[in-house]
């Protein structure tokens, strides 16, 4: 792996520690998080039954497709500024862009929330011509405002490269939207409305930790001797774009199950919801390692340090994929022992759960391409690579939704998510002249298909026998990666994890310990 172009060794394995110290925290968040999430979403799925959690599905996609134009961009622009205003010591200009940015969400959280409230009746009949839509989209616009700070103050947090308090407030939300649910449902029927309401509850707590985490971790917040200067224009110059990108990227990630419900009923929407949430499971690790990459890009493109991000996004890359392949392949192998757990109606949508699998490994094995792109000034590149994807999605739904239902819609969504990464992949290279892989990176390929060879072999069904085929699948995955030999990173973050398990551990590193 290259290193050497910028002759600084010890700050490249400085910064790859810190990877492992934010990503390592921020990747057991997401883990516990989607665990507990799609434990709480199968057992609401359970409960409620497919037509009630296909309506509850589709008033949580309507608020997810006006998200990203009311984040205004604004998570990616205050990762960007404020890693660049630290490693400049400008507490002034991190102050202000950190109140700029909250106060801009929060005006448009709220004025969405109340439209929507006002047309949310108008929207179910003649939109999706589901009139039981209505209450429950009426009741989700509450959300909104919710959704957006916690998006952003979490993200103000990652740009500290201090990921605690962002991961506290993922697994706050997973929590408290089953627990919620779970009181309602003794207390009352249960319906879709109940299940929104649970929502609601949830996006308020994790906004709340997230606020929490970012009063403490920026104490030039409550200093008033340190002025607040924001350069509004620059921001929003930058963050624009990156909105456009977040409006294209929902037409690749989340607009599929809001365009399925144009064609089939509430319950295979329900289906489709469902295995969406399965299959997003397997990008826990890149999640983690782009989310604490995206401050480290900026920050070494800012100071020219070409070779050390090259090292890091290979390195970022075989984490990626090593730690999400593995999933996606079990998952798609065992899709209708995995679906049968939640209810037998869902076993329906085990094909559309193994074709989104194979798309989401696509977005594995690229990499954290998109951040890339955005965090070293090319995020007019990505919004016209995300913009043509959408739309190929988008086309993709609409010709093969009706004859194929869910079927159709997770093979638009797979071939659009797929080309859209591989553009991106080529776009990174074209620009910023770096790639992400070299020979390591076969290893977590190799190691996931002689697992998904030995799991073959099993020909049992039941509970049990699914626990047993994935305690043998995650043991062959990672007996076959320690033959193959771990990379000298690998061991670098494997020692520096260990030590900070270790009680005490994280105040005698050359960095504060993450969170709060």
């Amino acid at each position: 792996m290259a290193r050497s172009g910028d002759n600084e060794p010890s700050s490249y394995e400085h910064e790859t520690r810190q990877l492992a110290r934010g990503g390592g925290l921020l990747f057991a968040g997401q883990i516990a998080s989607r665990l507990l999430l799609a434990g709480g979403m199968a057992l609401m799925a359970g409960l409620l039954g497919a037509t009630q959690f296909g309506l509850f599905a589709l008033a949580r996609s309507t608020v997810r497709v006006l998200q990203p134009l009311l984040a205004l961009g604004l998570q990616g622009g205050v990762v960007r500024y404020i890693a660049i205003y630290d490693a400049d010591s400008r507490p002034d200009q991190v102050k202000g862009t950190v109140r700029i940015g909250v106060m801009l969400v929060t005006l448009t959280g709220c004025a969405a929330a109340a439209l929507l409230w006002l047309l949310a009746p108008r929207v179910a009949q003649q939109l999706f011509h589901k009139p039981d839509l209505a209450q429950p989209l009426q009741v989700m616009s509450i959300a909104i405002p919710f959704v957006v700070l916690a998006q952003v103050l979490g993200q103000c947090t990652v740009a500290r490269k201090k990921t605690g308090s962002y991961a506290a407030s993922l697994v706050t939300f997973a929590a408290a939207l089953p627990l919620c649910f779970l009181l309602l449902y003794y207390l009352s029927d249960a319906g879709a409305v109940e299940a929104v309401v649970s929502f609601i509850a949830a996006a308020a707590a994790s906004a709340a930790v997230a606020g929490w985490g970012v009063i403490v971790l920026f104490p030039e917040l409550r200093d008033r001797a340190v002025p607040a200067t924001s350069h509004i224009g620059v921001l929003l110059a930058f963050s624009a774009p990156l909105m456009l990108a977040d409006l294209s990227n929902l037409g690749l990630y989340q607009v599929n199950t809001f365009l399925a419900g144009f064609w089939v009923d509430s319950a295979l929407v329900g289906a489709y919801t469902m295995v969406s949430y399965i299959a997003f499971f397997g990008t826990v690790g890149l999640v983690a390692v782009r989310g604490i990459f995206r401050p480290t890009i900026a920050h070494l493109h800012s100071q020219q340090k070409a070779s050390q991000l090259e090292g890091l996004f290979k390195t970022t890359t075989r984490w990626a994929a090593l730690l999400g392949l593995p999933v996606l392949a079990f998952i798609a192998v065992e899709a209708p022992a995995i679906l049968r757990i939640v209810g037998e109606e869902y076993v329906v949508a085990a094909w559309p759960l193994r074709i989104l699998c194979i798309g989401q490994a696509v977005n594995v094995l690229t990499g954290a391409v998109g951040q890339v792109l955005t965090m070293t000034g090319h995020q007019w590149q990505d919004l016209a690579n995300t913009a043509v994807m959408a739309v190929v999605n988008v086309a993709l739904c609409i010709v093969l939704t009706p004859p194929y239902l869910i079927t159709g819609t997770a093979l638009a969504a797979a071939i659009a998510l797929g080309a859209a990464n591989i553009a991106r992949l080529c776009q990174v290279w074209y620009h910023v002249r770096i790639w992400p892989y070299d020979v390591s990176t076969l290893k977590p390929v190799l190691s996931t298909l002689a697992a998904v060879g030995v799991l073959l072999l099993f020909h049992c069904e039941g509970v049990v026998w699914l626990l047993v085929k994935l305690a043998t699948f995650s043991g062959v995955v990672v007996a076959v990666y320690v033959l193959l030999g771990p990379e000298k990173d690998d061991r670098m973050v494997f020692a520096a994890l260990c030590r900070r398990l270790r009680p005490g551990a994280g105040l005698t590193t050359d960095q504060p310990p993450d969170g709060p």
